[in-house]
């Protein structure tokens, strides 16, 4: 018996076909994920939107976006400001649903949060495990699995984007924002001796980028889990090596430039540790409590 294809097949495959130029069976499988997972509908609005683009077809490409809308899926701007959809920028339409989501979601009045536990026991200068969410998730979301870094002397604090994903769940699109999104909270972190960024998925990526540039948080040390990085990245040689650990499952597929992004990392002088967790897909796997000492040592963390 054939398995139906989950979320993420349709999606990759989507992107595989629009790729290659085959955009009906793009299309096809963006429907699909449209039509049989409306939990992810504020996702594959832009898998189908986007591939009506790649046709040739704006006014299909307005309809999905409104449909999107009237489906309340509609909230994460920053891919209806991607140059993908540079085509639509003269539509009428087009201008009038970027319009519509950016006074919505202005009337929400969404404020950057940061979730902080303090060492258990209390230390005087803890190092601060500093987090990012993935996207479409929430600073609640990502404080519950890294909480067990507290009893370890680590004060936990983990901050949360302005930029919507959905109705309630956020992202880190737009790298501006979320660097005055952080700005705007860093004052309210507990002093401390150091501080090591952590995060998830996307929130790994951008963890690794600030951690890299080091003048909004000089960090020790990363600790991404399922990192979403880009394929192939190539980074300057620095004078500040940092710490960076690095956990994924076998079964990501949001994982695939973890390998690259690793050897570029050493290449510029930077420590690596890469994990591999079988049978895991882009989440953490159930035993991370446990793993977390290692992590963190990994990052030069260690046990208070």
């Amino acid at each position: 018996m054939t398995t139906a294809p989950t979320f993420d097949d349709l999606r990759w495959a989507c992107a595989v076909h629009n790729g290659e130029g085959n955009h009906e069976e793009a299309l096809a499988c963006a429907e699909e994920a449209w039509r049989r997972f409306p939990e992810r509908r504020h996702f594959s609005w832009w898998l189908v939107a986007y591939t009506y683009v790649a046709m040739g077809r704006p006014a299909d490409a307005i309809a999905a976006l409104e449909a999107a809308e009237a489906e309340n899926c509609l909230w994460r701007i920053g891919m209806l400001r991607n140059d993908v959809f540079d085509p639509l920028r003269a539509e009428p339409g087009f201008a009038a649903v970027l319009a519509r989501a950016e006074a919505r979601i202005a009337a929400r009045g969404y404020r950057p949060r940061l979730l902080v536990a303090a060492p258990e026991p209390p230390v005087g200068r803890p190092r601060v495990l500093l987090g990012l969410h993935g996207a479409t998730s929430a600073a609640e979301d990502f404080h519950r699995h890294w909480l067990p870094a507290a009893a370890l002397g680590c004060a936990v604090a983990s901050a949360q984007s302005t930029q919507p994903a959905t109705e309630r769940a956020f992202c880190w699109d737009d790298h501006d924002q979320a660097r005055r999104d952080l700005a705007a909270v860093l004052p309210d972190l507990p002093v401390h001796d150091e501080v090591v960024l952590a995060g998830f998925s996307q929130g790994a990526a951008l963890a690794l980028e600030l951690a890299l540039a080091g003048d909004l948080v000089r960090a020790s040390g990363v600790i991404g889990v399922a990192p979403s990085f880009p394929p192939a990245t190539r980074f300057p040689e620095t004078a500040r090596p940092l710490r960076v650990a690095l956990l994924r499952g076998s079964d990501d597929p949001y994982g695939i430039g973890v390998p690259a992004t690793a050897d570029a990392l050493r290449a510029a002088g930077h420590t690596v540790h890469v994990e591999e967790v079988a049978g895991v897909g882009h989440d953490y796997p159930a035993d991370f409590a446990e793993r977390l000492p290692d992590l963190l040592a990994a990052a030069g963390v260690r046990a208070s």
